[in-house]
């Protein structure tokens, strides 16, 4: 999500460590910085402090792929503008009845 592009929705059913998360993330993530991106201007990217995303294999593939992190303090609601479009699509979803991941995707 940037200020006026929205990433497409990874769904993963699972635990999630520093492996799973980057193999999840890694076909929608780069194309998408990608394509959206010029790699000479200077992005962010934000994730929270979630084990996975702090993982030593996580940070060293963020490094290697030359995708800045911004730090994150640990409890920061102000910051998290994903939490408000979190809240939006759960309000949304309220209105559908859904069982499963099949029904949500």
């Amino acid at each position: 999500m940037t200020v006026k592009v929205v990433s497409p929705l990874v769904f993963y059913d699972g635990r999630m460590n520093g492996p799973t998360y980057i193999s999840a993330n890694e076909p929608v993530l780069l194309p998408f910085l990608e394509k959206k991106f010029d790699r000479d201007v200077t992005c962010y990217y934000v994730q929270d402090n979630a084990p996975c995303h702090k993982s030593a294999f996580s940070m060293k593939w963020f490094k290697k792929n030359k995708i800045n992190l911004l730090d994150w303090p640990a409890v920061s609601p102000d910051f998290n503008v994903i939490e408000n479009l979190w809240d939006i699509i759960d309000n949304k979803l309220n209105d559908y009845r859904l069982n499963n991941v099949n029904d949500l995707q």
